[in-house]
């Protein structure tokens, strides 16, 4: 059975083994630090969201019209369901795989996203994290069933404090 780290949730410390090449004990982002995160990307996420809806509202608007709009309202709830699903997912992808881990709300509380052995996450990882996020109630799965939430422990990640360099 191959471990590479022992999860504490009491010193939220990560005790690497020997089969990892690292020598130093690594912290855990607290739970305090991840809820932060979320809400600092969700408003973030939620200004691109409403930027991008109202645009596709307008276009259409000047494209099909008003009655068009109104009688297929249920066809627009499905498109803007779906459009709304595919910029969540890309939005996390992009910013977690072009910085290596980290989004806005990590910039701000000194976090990131790595992999087990302490590497850069991957744009596969990246991707799979977003794809987890959309999973019903997994925003609840670090609160009541494990100390990981889901888009990190079924995509073997885990988030990080980083130590700030002195000035």
């Amino acid at each position: 059975m191959c471990l590479f780290y022992t999860f504490s949730l009491l010193s939220k410390k990560i005790y690497p083994m020997e089969e990892s090449n690292v020598s130093s004990v690594v912290e855990y982002a607290g739970l305090g630090q991840r809820c932060l995160n979320c809400l600092i990307d969700m408003i973030v996420l939620g200004f691109l969201l409403i930027t991008i809806d109202i645009a596709v509202i307008v276009f259409l608007y000047f494209a099909v019209g008003t009655e068009q709009l109104q009688s297929n309202g249920e066809l627009l709830n499905n498109l803007f369901g779906v459009l709304d699903a595919i910029i969540f997912v890309g939005f996390f992808t992009c910013i977690e795989g072009l910085s290596k881990g980290r989004t806005l709300g990590k910039v701000i509380t000194g976090t990131k996203a790595v992999r087990p052995n302490l590497q850069p996450i991957t744009w596969k990882d990246a991707f799979m994290r977003s794809l987890c996020r959309i999973i019903p109630f997994e925003p609840f799965s670090g609160l009541l069933i494990s100390p990981a939430f889901w888009h990190d422990s079924l995509t073997k990640t885990i988030v990080i404090k980083i130590r700030r360099r002195p000035s």
